[in-house]
C-alpha cells in the first residue's frame, strides 16, 4: 500500500543539514544547555568508535557486511511506492504536474520535480530481529525524466551514532532504470532487490567519498521541501527522524573523513542543533535564504546569531574570536572541540571559500559581510563578491563595498561608463588572474 500525504504542514522544524529540539514551535534546551553549562569540551583525539575503518569497501556486499558489524542490521527489502510521496505545491496546493515554480522546491537543485518518495523503516537484523535503535531512511530521487531518477538509502542508530550511506548505481549496468516507474500522481514506483539479491550491487554501491560535505552536522539533511513528507499516523512530524544538538555521529566506512562543524558558545541557533554550514552555503547558492525560515517558531528572528555563524565560516574558527571546530560525539566517545591538528582535514571542503577568497576570506570576505550587513541575500552577495556581478567591474565593487557603502551605490558607480579598451584591459587582467571567460566577460562588461 502506499502512503501519500496530500497536506503540507508549512511549519518547518528545521533548516537545511540541521536536526532540532524535536518541537515544531516552542524549542526545549536540552538540560545541562538550559542550565549554562557549556555545551561542549576539548576532544579526546586518541578516542574512536570499535573497529572504525578508514577504508571504505569497494563492493556493496562488503559495505553490508560492515554497517551489520557496526549494529545497523542489514538493508531492508523496499518497493519506492511504499513511502510518502514528497509534495510539491503551488501556493499551498500540492500538484501532480511539474509546476514552473513551487512554494518548495528541493535545495541541491531549485525545481520542481514530481514523485519523489521517502520512508523511514525500523532497523532489522538478517533473521528479521527488530533494531529500535536503528533507523532506515530510503529515498526515490525524481527527475523530469524517470529513468534518471535515483534511489538512496541511510542508516542510522540512534545511540552510537553509525551511519551508512547506499548510494545509487548508476553506472552502466544499474538495474534503476529498468525498475522505476510511476504510480498515477507521478510517484517513483519499483522494487529494489534485497540485500542478499545477486542484483543488490546493480542498484546501490558504497558511500562515495566525503558524503559529510554535505550530510554534515548529522546523516539527515532536512528542509522545508523534504519536510513536507509527513508519517501518515503522524502528519504533525516529518518522515526525515529529528536527532538533537549532541546526538552521535560517524560515517561507517569514512574512519578518515572531515567530521567538523562549528560552534559558538551562546549562539541561538546551535541550541537545538549542529549546523553544516557547508550545505548550507551551497543551499544559498541556489537562492534560499536561511532566514526566511528559521527558526521554525519565529523565521527572521535569529537573523544576528546566523550572521555569526556566517562570519566565523568565512574567517575561519582560527580567525574569529569564540569559534570553535567540533567534532559530534561517536560511540564511547564523546567528541568536542579540536584544534588545527585534528588529522582528517578535508582539502575540498570546510575551508570556509563561500565568497571565492579562501580562508581568511582575503579581499573577498569583507565584501561579503558587508554586502550581507547591506542587506543582500547570501546568493547576491556570492555573486558580487567572487566579481560575478553583471556590467560590474569586480575591483571597484569590491573596494566599494568594503568600505561599507551601500550595493545598489556601488553597482552605480562601477558599472559600465568605461571605453572598449578600458573593458578589454580589464578582461585581460581577470582571465590572468585565473578565472572563468565567463567571470571575467561579466565584471567588466
Amino acid at each position: 500500500m502506499r502512503l501519500s500525504i496530500s497536506v503540507f504542514v508549512t511549519t518547518v522544524v528545521l533548516m537545511i543539514g540541521l536536526s532540532g529540539c524535536g518541537g515544531e514551535d516552542v524549542a526545549t534546551l536540552p538540560a545541562d544547555i538550559a542550565a549554562g553549562t557549556p555545551m561542549w569540551s576539548q576532544a579526546d583525539p586518541s578516542c574512536r568508535p570499535p573497529d572504525h575503518s578508514a577504508k571504505m569497501p569497494t563492493s556493496v556486499a562488503a559495505y553490508v557486511k560492515m554497517c551489520e558489524s557496526h549494529g545497523l542490521g542489514v538493508p531492508p527489502s523496499f518497493a519506492c511506492e511504499d513511502g510518502v510521496q514528497v509534495p510539491i505545491q503551488v501556493d499551498g496546493t500540492e500538484v501532480f504536474e511539474e509546476p514552473k515554480s513551487c512554494d518548495n522546491s528541493s535545495m541541491l537543485k531549485p525545481i520542481c520535480d514530481i514523485g519523489s518518495q521517502i520512508n523511514r523503516i525500523e532497523g532489522r537484523d538478517r533473521n528479521g530481529n527488530a533494531l529500535p535503535d536503528v533507523v532506515w531512511i530510503t529515498f526515490c530521487r525524481a527527475t523530469g525524466a524517470t529513468q534518471y531518477s535515483s534511489v538512496q538509502m541511510i542508516a542510522h542508530h540512534y545511540k552510537t551514532g553509525a551511519t551508512c550511506f547506499f548510494e545509487a548505481n548508476e553506472g552502466g549496468n544499474s538495474i534503476l532504470p529498468e525498475r522505476l516507474g510511476r504510480d498515477e500522481t507521478g510517484g517513483l514506483t519499483g522494487k529494489m532487490p534485497a540485500y542478499d539479491d545477486p542484483d543488490f550491487d546493480r542498484a546501490f554501491v558504497p558511500a562515495p567519498d566525503q558524503c559529510v560535505q554535505c550530510h554534515q552536522n548529522n546523516a539527515f539533511i532536512r528542509n522545508p521541501w523534504l519536510d513536507g513528507a509527513r508519517l501518515p499516523d503522524n502528519p504533525a512530524e516529518p518522515v526525515l527522524p529529528t536527532v538533537g544538538a549532541k546526538s552521535p555521529y560517524y560515517i561507517v566506512g569514512g574512519g578518515d573523513w572531515d567530521m567538523r562543524t562549528i560552534h559558538i558558545e551562546g549562539n541561538a541557533c546551535l541550541d537545538c542543533h549542529r549546523i553544516g554550514m557547508e550545505i548550507d552555503q551551497q543551499f544559498a547558492a541556489n537562492g534560499f535564504d536561511v532566514n526566511s525560515y528559521m527558526p521554525a517558531h519565529a523565521p527572521g528572528t535569529m537573523v544576528d546569531d546566523y550572521q555569526q555563524l556566517l562570519s566565523c565560516w568565512i574567517n575561519g574558527p582560527e580567525n574569529t574570536e569564540g569559534c570553535e571546530w567540533i567534532i559530534a560525539p561517536a560511540a564511547q566517545c564523546s567528541g568536542g572541540i579540536v584544534g588545527s591538528d585534528y588529522p582528517y582535514k578535508s582539502k575540498s571542503f570546510n575551508q570556509g571559500d563561500v565568497a571565492g577568497g579562501g580562508k581568511g576570506g582575503g579581499a573577498a570576505a569583507p565584501c561579503y559581510e558587508t554586502c550581507i550587513a547591506q542587506g543582500q541575500s547570501a546568493p547576491e552577495c556570492k555573486s558580487i563578491c567572487s566579481g560575478e556581478g553583471s556590467n560590474t567591474s569586480a575591483q571597484c565593487y569590491k573596494a566599494c563595498i568594503a568600505k561599507g557603502e551601500d550595493p545598489t551605490l556601488c553597482t552605480n558607480e562601477c558599472a559600465g561608463g568605461g571605453s572598449s579598451d578600458d573593458n578589454d584591459a580589464c578582461y585581460d587582467a581577470c582571465v590572468a588572474k585565473g578565472e572563468s571567460p565567463q567571470v571575467c566577460e561579466a565584471a567588466c562588461g
